[in-house]
């Protein structure tokens, strides 16, 4: 029971990464339901972009569950392991290309998000 709200974080953030980074079209202008002023910054910011919802995931799990350090370090693992997927998977996408740079954020952004979020729930007892 206590592992659901993980898993359902998870499953969301999974979606999110799989969607966007599965579209034949990178540009997220075409996505009308995201404001402009989040498009124009992701789109300039086309790498870093890729570590957002990695940096929230982690800030989630870690701010409000409390778990063992090898629970968060399988916790990251799974998101290399995604991100991992969601570039290989463009390589079979026209318009799309396979880029280390973006798993680089993605994993960057995991742990990041990870250790701010225990940061948080340190200062916030």
């Amino acid at each position: 029971m206590k592992h659901k709200p993980i898993i359902l974080i998870f499953l969301i953030g999974t979606g999110v990464v799989f969607y966007f980074s599965w579209k034949s079209n990178p540009d997220l202008e075409a996505n009308e339901w995201i404001p402009l002023w989040l498009t124009t910054w992701a789109n300039k910011n086309y790498n870093f972009r890729t570590a957002i919802p990695f940096m929230l995931m982690g800030v989630f799990i870690s701010s409000f569950f409390r778990q063992s350090f090898r629970f968060y370090i399988l916790c990251w693992m799974a998101m290399i392991v995604m991100v991992v997927i969601a570039e290989a998977g463009q390589l079979y996408l026209p318009g799309r290309s396979f880029d280390f740079w973006d798993i680089f954020y993605g994993v960057a952004g995991g742990a990041i998000g990870l250790i701010t979020g225990k940061v948080f729930k340190f200062f916030v007892k």
